[in-house]
């Protein structure tokens, strides 16, 4: 039948489909990592705040941890040279683990924003846009090997330096 619309819908391969599926569950699976960190981040600057506005309540917290580390007589070095009060050996210690926890919180953001990027980027389109933006030289240095690649701060002229 030749008078019949021809399907204006092109066809569409299966791994084409099974690709794109796999990119966006990657991508959510970068967003739900990117929100798991935000959630840990503000739980910890909660943490941090209350400590500072009401440090009478991890008084308790900081006793319990002395007692553990040995009770309230001064920690001494096995050559009787140093005494170093014990609240203040588990002051620095629960400070030392909220940096710990803040600098995975932090991995945890990047990771997921790195996620999303690398699947969410297609580098044709980021060719296109700074070649109509910067012109077609800049598309030229992307395309190029990484050898060729000018560096930055160098000058074509070493005189005019």
């Amino acid at each position: 039948m030749e008078h019949e619309p021809r399907n204006s819908e092109p066809e569409v391969s299966f791994t084409e489909v099974l690709r794109n599926w796999f990119r966006a569950m990657t991508a959510c699976f970068g967003l739900l990592l990117i929100m798991m960190g935000l959630y840990f981040a503000s739980q910890l600057f909660g943490l941090g705040y209350a400590a500072l506005t009401k440090p009478d309540q991890f008084g308790p917290v900081i006793d319990q941890w002395t007692e553990y580390f040995g009770g309230p007589e001064p920690i001494i070095d096995p050559r009787g040279e140093l005494a170093i009060s014990p609240r203040l050996f588990v002051f620095l210690a629960l400070g030392g683990i909220v940096l710990v926890m803040l600098a995975l919180t932090t991995s945890v953001i990047t990771t997921g924003a790195r996620i999303v990027y690398w699947m969410g980027t297609d580098l044709d389109a980021v060719k296109r846009v700074l070649g109509s933006v910067f012109g077609p030289s800049t598309v030229q240095v992307i395309k190029s090997p990484p050898e060729n690649r000018p560096k930055p701060f160098d000058h074509p002229d070493p005189q005019a330096r």
